[in-house]
């Protein structure tokens, strides 16, 4: 029997996040970063006694655009048992939000993140690193 446990999504009490300036980028920003570990669970996860899933995380630059700069962002589920589910926002007002779903071992990739530039633009930030960055994660649930 397949377990499937769903914490309803647009509830924030129960959002987590990955947030602060954590990604490196040894080959400069055209590259992928180096990967960033997050775990995710949900209350009923841990209620049920799952736990947590592991997930790695990439970016890299797509594009300039006005005001800001657009982003890959790679999803690796490291979990050999669990397939993954849960919605992912880029923080900021009206940023694309994606349904994720990683059978175990998977590895997807998402385009169009978008990072503000900070209000002097590009030339106190050359290296294009995102200058404040988080991602929202919610409706988290396994099966």
């Amino acid at each position: 029997m397949l377990l499937f446990v769903l914490l309803t999504a647009g509830q924030t009490a129960f959002s987590q996040s990955l947030a602060g300036n954590a990604f490196r980028f040894p080959n400069g920003t055209k590259e992928w970063s180096d990967p960033l570990d997050k775990n995710l669970q949900s209350v009923k996860m841990d209620k049920k006694g799952i736990a947590p899933v592991p997930l790695v995380f990439r970016i890299k630059l797509q594009k300039r655009v006005t005001m800001g700069k657009w982003y890959y962002v790679e999803v690796t589920n490291k979990s050999e048992q669990y397939t993954i589910q849960f919605t992912m926002q880029a923080s900021g007002v009206n940023q694309d939000k994606y349904s994720i779903k990683l059978k175990p071992g998977e590895t997807k990739v998402y385009e169009k993140f978008n990072w503000h530039l900070n209000s002097f633009g590009d030339k106190l930030r050359p290296d294009e690193e995102p200058e404040s960055w988080a991602f929202v994660f919610e409706g988290i649930g396994v099966k």
